[in-house]
């Protein structure tokens, strides 16, 4: 009776380590993936004055008008991503 619990107890060990282990494979392999195809930033495009469309496919308006909406928010509030703002051409025109 003792072996049999023994056994029980070791094959229970080793399938809890073999589960771990794939874990961990997959979150590096995502991990891999997600530096690979750089998705850690949330490019952000402005549409109209203070109105952006997120690269998470969100929209984020910016009711704060004494500052650029880079100057308080680092991070997406939808996907975490760090933000970057795209600046188009004719958006650059119109500023000079």
């Amino acid at each position: 009776m003792e072996s049999l619990i023994g056994y029980v107890a070791v094959v229970l060990l080793a399938l809890v380590v073999f589960g771990g282990f794939i874990f961990v494979a997959v979150a590096l392999w995502q991990l891999f993936i997600n530096i690979r195809q750089g998705s850690f930033g949330c490019k952000w495009h402005e549409q109209e004055p203070e109105i952006f469309k997120t690269g998470c496919e969100r929209r984020f308006y910016n009711a704060d008008d004494s500052s650029h909406v880079t100057d308080w928010l680092t991070y997406c509030p939808y996907c975490s991503g760090r933000v970057h703002v795209v600046i188009n051409q004719s958006q650059q025109a119109k500023g000079e």
